[in-house]
C-alpha cells in the first residue's frame, strides 16, 4: 500500500511538474512572440515614417540656380507617422505655390489621407488654375467617399516670381507667420 501511494505521489508530482513546465514553455513562447510583434510593428512603422518624409520635399536648395527666391522646410512628426505636411512646387513658369497642412488625426490612417490630399493638391494646382479653383476641387475630391470623415486644413500661398506678390488660401489652417525685417507677425486673414 505504502509503495502504491509513493507511485501515486510520484505519478501526480510528475503531472504537476509537467503542466508547470508547460505552462512555463507556454508563457516565454507567448512573451517571445509578443516581443517580436511589437519588433515588427516597430519596424513596419519606422518604414512608413521613412516613405513619408520621401514624399516631402527634401533637397535644399530645391531649385538649383533659383537666385530670386529661396525656399526651406522641415518636419517633425508628433508620431512616427502622421498627417502633417508641406509641399511646393512650380505651378508655372513664373509661379511657385508653397503651402503647409494637417490632416485630422494621428497614425497610419492620418498619413494615408495625407499623401491622397498632398497628391490630389499638387495635381490640381499644376493645371494653372487659380489657388481658390484648386482647393474647392480637392474639397470636393477629398470630401467623395470619405466615410471617416477625416479633413485637412491647408494653407497655401503661390508667389509670382516676376512680380513678388503672393497670393494666398487659408483652408481653415493656422495662419503663418510672416517676417518683414526682424519681426515676424502672424498673418490676419479671412478663412
Amino acid at each position: 500500500v505504502q509503495r502504491d501511494v509513493l507511485v501515486g505521489a510520484t505519478a501526480v508530482l510528475n503531472g504537476a511538474a509537467l503542466v508547470f513546465v508547460a505552462l512555463l514553455v507556454g508563457a516565454v513562447i507567448s512573451a517571445f512572440v509578443r516581443r517580436q510583434m511589437r519588433l515588427q510593428a516597430a519596424k513596419e512603422l519606422t518604414m512608413a515614417k521613412d516613405i513619408q518624409l520621401a514624399a516631402l520635399p527634401n533637397v535644399f536648395p530645391p531649385f538649383p540656380g533659383e537666385t530670386r527666391f529661396d525656399i526651406r522646410a522641415s518636419m517633425a512628426t508628433a508620431k512616427e507617422v502622421g498627417g502633417d505636411f508641406y509641399d511646393f512646387y512650380f505651378t508655372g513658369p513664373d509661379r511657385v505655390l508653397f503651402l503647409i497642412a494637417d490632416v485630422s488625426g494621428k497614425g497610419v490612417p492620418a498619413a494615408m489621407f495625407m499623401m491622397r490630399a498632398k497628391t490630389l493638391i499638387k495635381s490640381i494646382a499644376q493645371t494653372g488654375r487659380p489657388l481658390a479653383q484648386v482647393f474647392a476641387a480637392a474639397n470636393d475630391a477629398l470630401c467623395e467617399g470619405n466615410s471617416s470623415n477625416t479633413f485637412v486644413t491647408v494653407w497655401a500661398g503661390e508667389l509670382n516670381i516676376e512680380t513678388g506678390r503672393v497670393t494666398y488660401v487659408n483652408a481653415g489652417h493656422n495662419p503663418p507667420v510672416v517676417r518683414r525685417g526682424g519681426a515676424g507677425a502672424y498673418l490676419k486673414s479671412r478663412p
